[in-house]
């Protein structure tokens, strides 16, 4: 179908269709800096790069004339790089390569330099060594974040480790616990994130250079020069160095990707404890209040969550694509021809995108995070004693034993229910349970205050050291 005229004006100026890179939503799923150090311009100016560091490293191995590598380095400019020729020949070849290499042979004003130009790689070892520049950086952001938003929740479990709260489970009140416990969960989770991103780094971050099926055949007469190259591109990049080449084993980036799924996860865990939290009902945490932030076209009081609700959306996405990265991973052979490399071209910028504006938003959040501690108390009341109905089952345990304890508990929690009364009411009522607690156990024995378990102690153990 033909685009109405009125629209192809506007279509030359705005045609993203992708959520990242909306007008529109762009600051929703998606941020500058990771923007930046993923999108097509990074990529290309980090493919330049590698062409250019080849060039110098092989001639200080004496493989090819130190002017050449000079030249190469002086003239070799991705700001002059034609994009337009380079997507049309993209489009042609199917890979961004074999177009790159001949715009900068181009660029290279002595003709006997810029033969030297790309020897000795492939299409795959250049993409590859781009590529893993960019999760360099884009690694570097991740955890920055992610220390700045662990940083925040310390802050937090700190200032909340004695505000006593209701913990739920099913929705439902469950027992007594504070909110600095439940930050304290958040946290560790997000510790063993930090943990996890450190350590996938030397199976993540490998140079690859293999040449056009992964053995380096064009480098063979001289063993000891291939070797040496891989050797000196790890160092002269910073990446780590491979045991072997790489190409046709993708698990490294799968596993990246599905870490980033992880995080996003765990992030959406937050972000759905804060949003059940906001309930007006519940109203014991809030988003950061911001004028007009949440607000509806139609009803003036409205207040929703909308940075929670857009974290939720990024962790759906990242588990979209993840199982593209998993798809990636079996390649055929030693080049994929399957369409699998292609995968990896879509799911790891928009991951590393999503994963960034996730934690972003997170961080705004927590930094802003509105906690009303009377309404957190007054909810832990409002069961009349009924949260801390597990504690009296442990306080009858010796003399009836657990099944019978717990018998009796039930039924006087089902009458204090029906007669609308405070659950020490009802026990103190029982003969079995006053011939074991005075009236003075029992109101101790239903405070919600000390049935906290090791909750104290839990905090100690994740805020240790900090």
């Amino acid at each position: 179908m033909s685009i109405p005229i009125r629209h192809q004006g506007a279509m030359a100026d705005s045609s993203n269709i992708s959520a990242v890179d909306s007008n529109m939503y762009r600051t929703i799923f998606g941020d500058d800096a990771m923007r930046f150090i993923m999108c097509d311009t990074a990529f290309e100016e980090r493919m330049v790069q590698v062409e250019i560091s080849l060039a110098r490293i092989q001639a200080n191995l004496g493989t090819i004339p130190k002017q050449a590598a000079q030249d190469i380095a002086n003239d070799c400019n991705a700001a002059k790089l034609d994009r337009g020729r380079l997507q049309q020949e993209t489009e042609l070849v199917g890979l961004p390569v074999w177009g790159l290499v001949r715009q900068l042979s181009a660029m290279v004003r002595d003709e006997t330099s810029a033969r030297y130009l790309h020897g000795g790689l492939n299409t795959h070892d250049v993409m590859d060594l781009a590529r893993s520049l960019q999760m360099k950086d884009a690694l570097e952001l991740i955890c920055s974040r992610l220390d700045t938003i662990r940083n925040r929740l310390v802050a937090l479990t700190h200032q909340y480790r004695k505000t006593p709260m209701v913990a739920r489970t099913h929705l439902q009140h469950a027992l007594p616990s504070t909110f600095g416990y439940r930050t304290a969960i958040w946290l560790t989770s997000l510790d063993r994130h930090s943990e996890r991103l450190q350590q996938i780094k030397p199976r993540l971050l490998l140079a690859q250079v293999g040449g056009a099926s992964g053995s380096l055949a064009s480098l063979s007469e001289h063993e000891p020069e291939g070797l040496r190259l891989v050797r000196a591109i790890s160092e002269e990049l910073g990446l780590y160095q491979p045991n072997m080449p790489w190409h046709a084993a993708r698990d490294g980036l799968a596993e990246v990707v599905s870490l980033l799924a992880l995080i996003g996860g765990s992030l959406a865990k937050i972000a759905l404890d804060i949003v059940l939290l906001q309930i007006p009902e519940v109203s014991e945490v809030a988003e950061p209040f911001v004028a007009h932030r949440g607000a509806s076209s139609t009803m003036p009081h409205k207040n929703n969550p909308v940075l929670s609700e857009a974290i939720l959306a990024l962790s759906k996405m990242l588990r979209q694509e993840a199982g593209l990265a998993l798809d990636a991973v079996p390649s055929d052979f030693e080049r994929a021809g399957s369409g699998a490399w292609q995968l990896e071209w879509a799911a790891l910028p928009q991951s590393f995108t999503y994963c960034s504006a996730a934690l972003k938003h997170t961080e705004e959040v927590l930094t802003g995070l509105r906690v009303d501690e009377n309404r957190m108390l007054h909810n832990l009341n409002l069961s009349r004693g009924l949260v801390a109905a597990e504690h009296v089952v442990v306080a009858l345990h010796e003399k009836y034993g657990r099944a019978r304890s717990h018998d009796i508990v039930y039924e006087c929690c089902r009458q204090a229910v029906q007669k609308n009364q405070h659950l020490s009411s009802t026990l103190k009522q029982r003969e079995d349970v006053t011939i074991c607690l005075s009236d003075a156990e029992i109101d101790w024995y239903c405070d919600p205050a000390n049935y906290l378990g090791l909750t104290p102690r839990f905090i100690d153990i994740a805020l240790a050291g900090r």
